[in-house]
């Protein structure tokens, strides 16, 4: 992957940072977890996804000359999603 390649490691870098303090917030032993800590690490895993699976996308497109328009490739224009 070549174009926007950093960013897509940025992605995944903070989507594997955030999983990893949902496992720890997860093996707390001394309690209940922080729920607050929790959902805004999870609200993280899941949006540095999307911002991996956008790029991936774009990169699709440019790679094999695909020839879609860049407001087609977001997620809420595929079938499935409505």
């Amino acid at each position: 992957m070549q174009a926007g390649s950093d960013g897509y490691r940025v992605s995944i870098s903070g989507a594997e940072g955030a999983l990893a303090r949902i496992t720890e917030i997860l093996a707390r032993r001394d309690g209940e977890p922080d729920v607050n800590a929790l959902q805004w690490q999870l609200r993280s895993f899941f949006w540095e996804l999307c911002g991996a699976w956008d790029l991936f996308q774009q990169w699709v497109n440019t790679a094999f000359q695909l020839g879609y328009a860049e407001e087609k490739e977001a997620v809420s224009h595929l079938e499935g999603w409505r």
